[in-house]
């Protein structure tokens, strides 16, 4: 598990092509994202319509993160930032699927604007930098505390299934870690696939928790 990894780069129809597990991985997780955006009726809740909308955004932002790595030769650095852009925004209606949890319009919309300002500032400074760690500061956020801390309150309620939602991000959390040790356990699979991993089993635990909830009453839950 070295600090640096061999980039795998390949030629196809006279591209300069590379990273082609990253172009798998990221798609797989599109392909999910699509099949749990299909599989979400909407108008259930606010609630469902919002987790729709993510997995619908999210799915797009790994179609071109996955483009983004295999065509890196060409694109560099910006060519991610269409991925990292739409992944941010899928974070938002996350975030904001989870705070309409909150009993008090007044405090809703203040939490509304704060994660609107953090994704913001981390997106564009993230996109300056151009570093990607900004992206896995926003995203560490947006999951830990408004899916994680929001579904395990709503658990300690007895909320059927919510607790999948937190399951997911107990599935996802490693990946902090192996970006900031930079673990890589095989050139096949880098940090950046082993992450990608962790996240198709994480967003298979939120389109569970969803389903498990689409019945949802933000007024009859929060408090």
């Amino acid at each position: 598990m070295n600090p640096s990894f061999e980039i795998i780069e390949f030629e196809w129809m006279g591209m300069h092509l590379q990273e082609p597990m990253a172009l798998i991985t990221n798609w797989i997780l599109t392909l999910f994202s699509f099949y749990a955006f299909s599989q979400l009726k909407k108008g259930v809740s606010q609630f469902q319509d919002l987790w729709k909308i993510f997995f619908l955004i999210l799915g797009i932002s790994t179609f071109f993160g996955g483009l983004g790595h295999l065509l890196f030769q060409y694109a560099g650095i910006p060519g991610k930032f269409p991925s990292w852009t739409l992944g941010t925004v899928a974070g938002v209606f996350a975030s904001f699927a989870m705070i309409i949890l909150i009993e008090r319009p007044e405090t809703q919309k203040r939490v509304r604007q704060l994660v609107l300002i953090k994704s913001f500032l981390l997106l564009t400074t993230a996109i300056i930098t151009r570093k990607f760690l900004f992206i896995i500061v926003d995203t560490s956020i947006t999951y830990l505390i408004f899916c994680g801390y929001f579904a395990y309150h709503l658990h300690k309620k007895n909320v059927e299934g919510i607790k999948l939602i937190a399951l997911g991000v107990l599935v996802l959390s490693p990946s902090v870690l192996i970006y900031t040790l930079k673990i890589n356990v095989h050139t096949w699979l880098n940090r950046d696939d082993l992450s990608h991993v962790l996240m198709l089993g994480c967003i298979i635990f939120f389109y569970l928790g969803v389903r498990a909830t689409q019945e949802l009453n933000p007024k009859r839950l929060a408090s």
